[in-house]
């Protein structure tokens, strides 16, 4: 709202062939016209980052009605007395007629009359599955063509419904894909820890059994030492009580004699 004359519409449309960021365009209440209009419909052909514009209480069937724009200095398409003034709203419809980004469009109370109506529905009814939202009040268009367009739009909205509703499932197709596939991996990874930790545990046991072995065959060695000592000690002894008992009756034999 701020009382922009169509000249400056039209150059800051103009600007906007090199936009990549903004999505929403606020032209509402100025003196917008013809110009505006078809600066807009050539920039928005191509455009596929802006969902929103904003015409409404504009003129936009007021102002340069010659086939060539002061702004660009290249020829719009004037065609005949009878149509220039709606020669700006052409422009905007062969626009939507190509346009796939462009969500909500507001011509509210822009003058445009019951021929330029039609244009719009025609444009919107049959080549256009983008625009959820047209504002037409106050222009002095048909019921008809008014029913046209919301009917339209109201099937553009469901289009768009069950797009979202689509896009949602196959996100959450997508989502339980991923989580399932994570918890695979992570499955996959405690699977692989446990055969790790068995293998460890396998070869502790081993080990463990290994020193068992070991301790047992050195107690098992120590034990035959002892065991082969105290036999050893006990034929000591015993050839040590024999040879006693020898002497011993060697000794008596010797007494009787002398008697």
């Amino acid at each position: 709202n701020q009382g922009l004359p169509d000249y400056a519409g039209a150059y800051l449309c103009r600007a906007l062939g090199k936009n990549s960021m903004v999505k929403k365009l606020e032209l509402g209440s100025n003196k917008l016209g013809i110009q505006t209009c078809k600066e807009l419909g050539a920039v928005l052909t191509s455009n596929a980052v802006v969902e929103y514009v904003c015409l409404e209480c504009n003129p936009l069937v007021e102002g340069d009605v010659s086939g060539t724009s002061s702004v660009t200095g290249r020829n719009n398409g004037g065609d005949g007395e009878n149509n220039d003034n709606l020669s700006g709203i052409q422009a905007l419809a062969e626009m939507l007629s190509m346009n796939k980004t462009l969500r909500h469009l507001s011509l509210w109370q822009c003058m445009i009359g019951a021929d330029g109506g039609k244009i719009i529905a025609d444009v919107i009814e049959s080549s256009n599955d983008a625009v959820v939202m047209l504002k037409s009040g106050y222009n002095a268009w048909e019921d008809s063509t008014i029913r046209r367009i919301d009917a339209k739009t109201s099937a553009n909205r469901e289009i768009r419904r069950v797009k979202r509703e689509a896009k949602a499932r196959q996100r959450e197709h997508e989502e339980l894909l991923r989580l399932e596939e994570q918890r695979l991996k992570e499955e996959k990874a405690r699977l692989e820890a446990n055969e790790i930790w068995l293998e460890e545990q396998t070869k502790e046991r081993a080990e463990n059994r290994r020193k068992e072995m070991e301790e047992e065959q050195k107690a098992a060695k120590i034990e035959k030492e002892r065991a082969e000592e105290e036999e050893r000690k006990r034929a000591e002894d015993a050839a040590l009580k024999r040879k006693k008992r020898k002497k011993t009756k060697k000794k008596g034999g010797k007494r009787k004699k002398k008697i």
